[in-house]
């Protein structure tokens, strides 16, 4: 078992403050998801960053929302997969709203925003699918005590969570694995120190990726992206787009046919043919 039991009551106790969240998990269509649960982080990624503008250096250039660095749409490589979405039988890949909040693990005098009843009550009326993501802010003993156990993942599931992403170590890998949740650490250690809630459904980085509530989080076993909610439909018809293009390259590129001197060309030809047989909706 790991720590997030009951200890004492809170100092802020309403359980409002999903209504934003709702409206945003509304944006993205069913068929959306389904589609997005079929493909992998890099494609995402790559459907993503063709369909948002870049950083130009011009004026005003952030106003856009959607104006993104392709470096912060993803985790970094400290961010790493624990217990595989394949190891769950659930496919490769896990796709959910995020529910993130803040830790501390040693810090005696930590304010303690909810008790862990609380949390795991919002947690459960949160709309889903979704993936906790849990941010250890400790800073007396960072990264020295686990934020995340087998006990843990059993109420993480049972309040709806399809995998949680965790900026800090994690314990009782085995028993986790064993409760079939996938989960994303930085490590794994034996033990935990004092352990609250110092905020719940607020934005944290984890591993280079800044996260909001109600984010759309793809993960898989190379970390985790971050799908704007207001284009989540084109990227994933982008990202099918790209697999399937991809795959008629690289069938090329096996080819008795395969010339390097005619590689550029022959791409284009095949982008343009599979975009007159399929094209896209948008």
């Amino acid at each position: 078992m790991n720590h997030g039991t009951p200890n004492k009551k809170s100092k802020s106790g309403d359980e409002g403050g999903l209504t934003s969240v709702q409206v945003s998990h509304q944006s993205v269509k069913p068929e959306t998801m389904k589609l997005l649960e079929q493909l992998d982080c890099p494609t995402v990624f790559n459907a993503v960053h063709q369909l948002t503008p870049k950083p130009d250096n011009q004026v005003g250039q952030w106003e856009d929302s959607f104006v993104l660095d392709p470096n912060t749409i993803y985790t970094d490589a400290t961010i790493k997969v624990m217990c595989s979405p394949k190891e769950c039988n659930q496919g490769a890949t896990v796709v959910g709203f995020a529910v993130p909040s803040e830790v501390t693990t040693n810090d005696p005098d930590s304010h303690e925003d909810i008790d862990w009843v609380q949390y795991y009550t919002k947690l459960q009326a949160s709309p889903g699918p979704k993936i906790a993501v849990m941010k250890d802010v400790d800073m007396l003993y960072p990264g020295r005590s686990a934020v995340f156990g087998d006990g843990m993942s059993t109420l993480h599931q049972a309040c709806g969570c399809v995998g949680a992403i965790c900026d800090g170590v994690i314990r009782d890998l085995d028993g986790i694995k064993k409760v079939g949740f996938p989960i994303w650490g930085t490590g794994e250690v034996s033990g935990h120190g004092r352990f609250v809630v110092k905020a719940f459904n607020v934005p944290v980085t984890a591993g280079g990726l800044r996260i909001c509530p109600g984010d759309l989080i793809m993960a898989d076993a190379g970390g985790a992206v971050k799908i704007p909610l207001a284009i989540a439909d084109k990227v994933a018809e982008r990202a099918m787009n790209i697999r399937g293009k991809e795959a008629r390259i690289f069938e090329y590129f096996r080819s008795a046919d395969f010339k390097a001197s005619e590689m550029g060309i022959k791409q284009a030809e095949i982008n343009a043919q599979y975009d007159k047989e399929f094209p896209e909706s948008f």
